[in-house]
């Protein structure tokens, strides 16, 4: 029983170690948290056989993500029109996915250990970093949300080292420091541990590298930005209800609200002027090259290409295909760029397996299944080249840093979190921004339906956010960056390591077990 309360303890530690929020009441901001959550979980797992750390991992994933990631119920059943059991099914089937993920970590660990040989202070970071780069992909697209790494977005000297080992070189160091915390701890207890003075010279270098690493590429990259361009630039947050959003007689009221601030925004002399995802609320043809600056708010005469206007937008091609996408026009109407979504939302913008899963098209949104969009380029206007994250985008790293190696120098990010409420969901999007930001060296501008709208600096400093649930314009001054991180340039190759070396441990495990069980049949 103790190790339940010790895995329990975790998972309180772990879910407010992120952006939490219930009903507009929002907890102290608790990111250290996660430099230790996970020392009552590794205490209770140290010894255990691998079934047993699984059991007791898997209740610090349901303590965990039943806290974080709550919301999610709340837009399957106010929005997604599903009865209240149908609504609680559905959000705990993605705990339970998610709370899998986290569990497997130790049972595999454990394993390797038990059958083949190492140390856990290096299998386990192994393992769960490895695990989390598959959350990241699997299933449908994955879930990266809430790892251990978006507890940190607030602390910048050690989200430094993202731009080298993206967030999973983060998780890794992370679950190397609270599992020798929790040696420390047995240690305390009266137990023994091997090799512990190796072990604790090891994390103090480790630490050591990423604040010193941390420190000098804050200074590094503030140096770059301050010999940049400045793009003036205006953020339009709308504060369109949800329930209202694709009503019919709301949809001219709806425009009305994004061309006045426009037009607000365009005396005050902005380069580039964003609306937030699917905020033009009329149905484009994917055949569109010019239209009437009128239309989005910007007189019909201007003296030049500026300010740009970039909105979100379902534009439709051949076939009445559906895509979630944006577009960026110059100031006298001209097309620059479209960008389509391309990691749609599964069972919010399109149904996977839809042949079996038929009975969850009413999740979708009312535009029904959207296409999956093929293409990352930046899109191009006279001050920049706009890498586009719409929605839940930019949580997946790989996105991004594919648009940047294409030569983006700026993030934009339109999304909408209207849909969860006052819930944890737009501060933790905020979050997973931040971490965006630092990977690609970039600045990120975040124009979302009700917040939080933010200017997100490359070195993952929020320079400005707006509140939610609140209409206004926001105007900003972000550096078109063009150095390439070492992230950018070669990508996930640390996450890859943790995938090779927890196969390896895993398939030798295996054998020596297999191998071991013949001798004795033999015998």
């Amino acid at each position: 029983m103790i190790n339940i309360t010790l895995a329990i303890i975790s998972g309180l530690l772990l879910a407010f170690s992120f952006p939490t929020m219930f009903s507009g009441w929002m907890a102290p901001s608790l990111g250290p948290l996660g430099w230790v959550a996970l020392v009552p979980l590794f205490v209770a797992i140290a010894d255990a056989r691998p079934r047993r750390a699984f059991l007791i991992a898997f209740v610090t994933g349901l303590v965990c993500y039943g806290i974080s990631i709550y919301w999610i119920y709340h837009a399957v059943h106010v929005f997604g029109k599903m009865g209240v059991v149908t609504s609680v099914i559905v959000t705990l089937l993605l705990v339970l996915l998610v709370s899998t993920y986290l569990a497997l970590g130790p049972m595999i660990a454990r394993y390797i250990k038990t059958r083949w040989r190492g140390e856990m202070i290096v299998l386990l970071p192994v393992v769960w970093t490895a695990l989390e780069f598959a959350r990241t992909y699997f299933p449908f697209g994955g879930f990266p949300w809430a790892n251990i790494a978006m507890s940190q977005w607030q602390a910048l000297i050690p989200l430094q080292i993202l731009d080298v080992l993206g967030m999973y070189g983060l998780i890794f160091v992370m679950i190397w420091v609270n599992w020798i915390i929790a040696e420390l701890v047995m240690i305390f207890r009266g137990e023994t541990r091997a090799f512990i003075g190796a072990k604790v010279v090891a994390t103090v270098l480790i630490i050591s590298v990423v604040i010193g690493y941390g420190l000098h590429r804050m200074d590094a990259v503030e140096d770059v930005m301050a010999d940049s361009e400045v793009v003036s630039v205006g953020i339009v947050q709308g504060n369109i209800p949800q329930d209202e959003k694709w009503q019919a007689t709301k949809a001219r009221y709806n425009l009305d609200v994004h061309r006045k601030a426009t037009k607000e925004l365009f005396e005050s002399g902005v380069d580039l002027i964003v609306w937030p995802e699917a905020s033009f609320t009329q149905y484009v043809s994917d055949q569109v090259s010019s239209a009437d600056p009128r239309s989005f708010g910007l007189p019909m005469q201007t003296l030049g290409p500026l300010p740009a206007v970039m909105f979100g937008v379902i534009v439709y091609g051949k076939n009445n295909n559906a895509y979630n996408s944006a577009l960026l026009f110059d100031a006298k109407g001209e097309l620059l760029g479209r960008y389509d979504k391309s990691h749609l939302v599964p069972f919010g913008e399109y149904v996977p397996m839809k042949d079996y899963l038929f009975f969850a098209k009413k999740l979708t949104t009312p535009i029904g299944n959207f296409q999956f969009g093929k293409r990352f380029e930046p899109m191009k206007f006279s001050k920049g080249k706009l890498a586009t994250l719409i929605c839940y985008e930019d949580a997946f790293p790989d996105i991004s840093r594919k648009m940047v190696r294409k030569g983006a120098d700026i993030l934009v990010n339109l999304t909408n979190d209207a849909w969860y409420g006052w819930s944890s969901a737009a501060y933790q999007h905020l979050a997973l921004g931040v971490l965006r930001s630092v990977e690609t060296r970039r600045f990120t501008i975040r124009s979302t339906n009700t917040g939080i709208s933010a200017f997100i600096s490359p070195t993952g400093d929020v320079v400005m956010k707006s509140p939610m649930f609140e209409r206004l314009v926001m105007v900003g001054a972000v550096n078109p960056m063009t150095m390439l991180s070492p992230y950018v340039k070669y990508g996930d190759w640390f996450a890859w390591g943790c995938v090779v070396y927890s196969l390896i441990g895993l398939i030798v495990s295996f054998v020596l077990v297999i191998t071991r069980k013949k001798k004795v049949a033999k015998g």
